[in-house]
C-alpha cells in the first residue's frame, strides 16, 4: 500500500516538471521573437510614430553616421528662447547600436532641476558635470546612540493621558499617572489637612478616656430622630444573661425593597438557621430612610413599613430622605444604633440588600482572620487601594474640587460589605464627629479610618460580581454583590445549605 502511494506521488511530480519545462521553452521563444531583430529596418520603410505633432516635429534620422542628437537645447532651432522642451529621441533600429533611454527608477533617480536658471539637463547627458552643485540637502536627524542624551518627547497615550483641564482653565494634576510619592503626599495632606485639621487619633483617645476633646465637633451625628426604633431587639428575654450577640448584621435597604428583606430573613439573615449551623447568636436589622415627600402614595408606603416593623421588629428608620447620596447618613445611623441600643454585639457587619452572604463562612473569618489585638484598628471587606477621584460631572461618583481638593482617595472598603469589631466601630463613630461629611459613605469611612490609623484589610472571599455556583468556588465565599433578582440568592442558599 505504501509503495503504491509513493508511485502515484512520483508520477504527479514528473507531470508537473514536464509542464513547467514546456512553459519555459515557449516563453523564451516569444521573448526572442519580440526583443531581437535579425535584419535592420531601413529609414525609408520605418513607420513614423504617432506622437509627432506641430510642437514636436520629427527629428532627422541619421542611420549611416549614427549621429547623436544634441545634448542641450539652448540654440536648437526647434526650441527657441531656451524653453524646457526636449527633442524626441530618434527611433532606434538596432538595440546594440542605439541604446535605449534609461528610465528613472529608485536606483537611477531623475537629476534635480534648478529653479533660478530653468536648466533641465538632457536625458542623454553622459556625465552630470553641468548640474548645479549648490543644491541644499535636507538635514538628517542625528543617530541616537544614547536615549538619555537624546530624550524622546512625551506623547500622550492611553497609558499616559494629558492632564485634565478644569473649569478655571487650570490643569489638574494627573490622577492615573501620578507616582507613589505624589500619592503619599496626598495621603499626608488628607491626614492633616482634611477638616478638621487636627490629630484625630489623639482627639478620639481623649474622648474614650473620658477627657475633654479640646476641639469643637464639625457636626452633630444625632441630628435626625428615629421614626422606627426597635430598642428591645437585642434584649431577648428568652436568652440567658451570659449569652451575648456575636454578630450584628446591619443591612442598608431601600424603603420599598420588601422582597429583598423577605428573602434575607429566610436565608443568610435568619437567626435560627445560623444558630443551628454555627452555634452562634446572630441579630439582623434593616436600616431605612424616610419615604420622599414627592413620592405618590407616601402615606400608604409609611403604613406598610409600620406594619412590617410590627410583624418582624427589625426595621430601624430615621427622618432623613432615603436616597443614594444619603447613604452616609444611613451608615452613621447604623453606628449610632448599634453602639447605643445593641452594645453587647461583638462584631458588626454592614451589608447591602442585594448581596448573597455565606453567614457561616463570615463568622469563621471573623474568628480567625482578626486577632484579639487587632480589634480596635482593623476594618475588613473588599478594599480599593488609592482610587482616583472621578472628575467628570456625568460620572455617578463625581466629586468637585470644592468637596475634595486632592486627586487620590485613601484606601476604603466598598460600603456594601464592611466587617469590624465594636471597639473599631466606636473609634470610627467618634471620629466622624470631627471629620467633614462626605456624600460617598465608603470614602467617608476610609478618610476617617485613615486619619485614625485604622487598617483596611482585603478579604478575598468578598466579591463584587456574581459568581457561578460551584462547590469548590463557594467553599470560601463570604459575600457576593450584584443580585438584583433575589430568587437567585434563595436558590444559592438552598443549594448549599438547603
Amino acid at each position: 500500500m505504501l509503495g503504491f502511494r509513493m508511485l502515484r506521488r512520483w508520477k504527479s511530480w514528473c507531470l508537473k516538471l514536464a509542464a513547467l519545462g514546456v512553459l519555459v521553452v515557449a516563453n523564451v521563444e516569444v521573448l526572442r521573437s519580440q526583443t531581437f531583430c535579425e535584419t535592420p529596418i531601413h529609414a525609408e520603410n520605418r513607420q513614423q510614430p504617432s506622437t509627432v505633432t506641430e510642437d514636436f516635429p520629427q527629428l532627422p534620422i541619421h542611420i549611416d553616421n549614427h549621429t547623436e542628437p544634441p545634448t542641450h537645447t539652448e540654440n536648437h532651432p526647434l526650441y527657441p528662447n531656451n524653453t524646457e522642451k526636449h527633442p524626441q529621441p530618434p527611433p532606434h533600429s538596432n538595440f546594440k547600436n542605439h541604446p535605449q533611454t534609461p528610465t528613472h527608477t529608485k536606483r537611477f533617480p531623475q537629476p534635480p532641476i534648478h529653479t533660478e536658471k530653468h536648466i533641465k539637463p538632457s536625458i542623454h547627458t553622459a556625465n552630470y558635470s553641468q548640474l548645479p552643485t549648490h543644491i541644499e540637502k535636507r538635514p538628517q536627524p542625528p543617530t541616537r546612540t544614547n536615549i538619555k542624551d537624546h530624550p524622546q518627547p512625551l506623547t500622550h497615550t492611553k497609558k499616559h493621558p494629558p492632564p485634565p483641564i478644569h473649569k478655571n482653565n487650570q490643569p489638574r494634576p494627573p490622577t492615573h499617572t501620578d507616582s507613589l510619592s505624589r500619592r503619599r503626599q496626598d495621603m499626608a495632606k488628607v491626614m492633616w489637612e482634611y477638616p478638621l485639621s487636627v490629630n484625630l487619633s489623639a482627639v478620639v483617645d481623649r474622648i474614650v478616656n473620658g477627657e475633654s476633646p479640646q476641639v469643637e465637633p464639625v457636626h452633630n451625628t444625632t441630628k435626625y430622630s428615629y421614626i422606627i426604633n426597635p430598642v428591645h431587639t437585642c434584649r431577648d428575654p428568652t436568652v440567658t444573661s451570659g449569652s451575648s450577640i456575636f454578630l450584628l448584621v446591619l443591612v442598608k435597604s431601600k424603603f420599598n425593597h420588601f422582597k429583598n428583606r423577605d428573602v434575607i430573613r429566610r436565608t443568610w439573615g435568619n437567626e435560627s438557621l445560623v444558630m443551628g449551623l454555627t452555634r452562634t447568636r446572630l441579630k439582623t436589622v434593616f436600616l431605612l430612610g424616610d419615604v420622599p415627600e414627592t413620592l405618590p402614595g407616601r402615606s400608604d408606603m409609611r403604613d406598610q413599613l409600620k406594619a412590617e416593623s410590627l410583624q418582624y421588629g427589625d426595621l430601624v428608620q430615621q427622618d432623613f430622605m432615603d436616597g443614594y447620596y444619603n447613604n452616609t447618613l444611613k451608615m452613621k445611623m447604623g453606628y449610632h444604633w448599634a453602639l447605643t441600643f445593641c452594645p453587647s454585639a461583638e462584631f458588626l457587619a454592614f451589608l447591602d440588600d442585594d448581596y448573597f452572604v455565606d453567614t457561616p463562612n463570615l463568622i469563621k473569618a471573623l474568628r480567625t482572620n482578626i486577632s484579639r489585638g487587632e480589634y480596635s484598628h482593623v476594618v475588613a471587606g473588599f478594599v480599593l487601594w488609592y482610587d482616583s477621584v472621578k472628575c467628570h460631572p456625568a460620572n455617578k461618583w463625581y466629586i468637585s474640587p470644592s468637596e475634595y481638593r486632592y486627586n487620590t482617595y485613601p484606601p476604603f472598603a466598598i460600603a456594601g460589605s464592611v466587617f469590624l469589631h465594636r471597639s473599631a466601630a466606636r473609634r470610627l463613630f467618634t471620629g466622624m464627629r470631627f471629620t467633614k461629611p462626605f456624600k460617598l459613605d465608603d470614602v467617608y469611612l476610609g478618610i476617617t479610618a485613615w486619619k485614625l490609623g485604622i487598617e483596611m484589610r482585603r478579604w478575598h472571599g468578598v466579591h463584587q460580581h456574581p459568581v457561578r455556583y460551584n462547590a469548590a468556588k463557594y467553599r470560601d465565599v463570604i459575600a457576593i454583590h450584584g443580585y438584583g433578582n433575589m430568587t437567585d440568592v434563595l436558590r444559592l442558599w438552598e443549594m448549599k445549605y438547603g
